[in-house]
């Protein structure tokens, strides 16, 4: 069971993600991390970036779902 889950909800951010994940999979002392992405009805290229990420670092794990808003 990880230590620490952190928790990153995604809108439509695929022109940030690069950055992002890029931050986290240099982490490289924190195995018992998780990185949750709750992708919320994205229409841009944000999914398939988080799917590709999560097939490479094994701490990644994608949550789709139909757009629910702010919270």
């Amino acid at each position: 069971m990880p230590y620490l889950s952190i928790i990153i909800p995604c809108y439509n951010v695929a022109d940030y993600l690069p950055t992002t994940l890029n931050s986290l999979s240099q982490l490289n002392n924190a195995e018992d991390c998780e990185f949750l992405f709750i992708n919320d009805g994205s229409t841009d290229n944000t999914l398939a970036i988080l799917q590709d990420f999560s097939k490479r670092d094994s701490r990644a794990l994608v949550i789709n779902q139909v757009n629910q808003g702010v919270s």
